[in-house]
């Protein structure tokens, strides 16, 4: 299986200003008289006599160009469905090809031959290096291949190996048969300091009652003190929702509701 990733160098925030909030800290007087306010959200006990308040802003100036980040995400996503219809589902046959996970701008696809390019249908070769150009970086020479690094719209190989073990949207191990320093994971909500392995991920995909819970550690600021908090959670989860998963418990369909 392979990585295939779409470099989006321009990413801006998409951010809801209508939520922030104002946070005060004060004594139990002043406390009393914020909770009669009616911009009043809450409040919290920090030590003796001391509250942490927090209020919704009396006005909020909308000033961020949303309408760009919103247009360069929806083109992200067009690109990766124009990738997957225009090019994968075109070029190769679909016996020959599996795809594996797919997010805003990359890709995990599962060949039958070594490389995207072994698997290509043998009459549309000649159509396929010509497609190629306007997909992929080129490497006719250090300075093109290096100038197309960077090109956005392209897509750049991020990760290729043996094997893929995907359990929902951002939670994946991939692995090499023979290098498993070169290994890769995600698993969303989970702090990076946990060392889990091909086997942690293989035991929730075939839904093996013994999952260990694990606990999140770090650190929080509040006003002028920092706190430790730890956050018990079952960090791997076989449950996905997206799509509808199959009776093997590893292949899935669409949703047909």
């Amino acid at each position: 299986s392979s990585g295939i990733n779409a470099e989006w160098p321009l990413r801006p925030g998409i951010m809801d200003k209508s939520k922030h909030t104002a946070v005060k800290f004060c004594g139990i007087e002043k406390a009393s008289k914020a909770i009669n306010d009616p911009f009043f959200s809450s409040f919290e006990e920090c030590g003796e006599e001391t509250f942490e308040i927090t209020l919704k802003k009396k006005s909020i100036k909308h000033d961020l160009p949303i309408q760009l980040g919103f247009f360069v995400y929806q083109y992200a996503k067009m690109r990766m469905l124009s990738f997957y219809y225009d090019v994968v589902d075109r070029f190769v046959d679909r016996q020959d090809y599996c795809v594996l996970e797919m997010d805003t701008d990359s890709l995990y696809l599962a060949v039958s031959g070594m490389d995207l390019d072994s698997v290509v249908k043998p009459e549309m070769t000649q159509e396929w290096e010509e497609a190629k150009k306007e997909w992929f970086p080129r490497i006719d020479s250090k300075s093109n291949a290096t100038y197309d690094l960077r090109t956005p719209g392209l897509f750049k190989m991020e990760w290729e190996g043996d094997g893929f073990v995907g359990l929902a949207a951002k939670t994946y191990y991939c692995f090499h048969n023979n290098s498993p320093d070169k290994d890769k994971h995600s698993a969303k909500g989970i702090n990076r300091h946990f060392r889990l392995s091909k086997e942690d991920y293989l035991k929730v995909l075939n839904k093996d009652p013994k999952q260990e819970l694990q606990v999140n550690k770090g650190f929080i600021v509040k006003g002028q003190s920092m706190y430790t908090y730890e956050l018990t959670k079952k960090g791997l989860d076989h449950l996905y929702v997206k799509r509808k998963v199959l009776d093997n418990g590893i292949s899935t369909t669409y949703l047909d509701i």
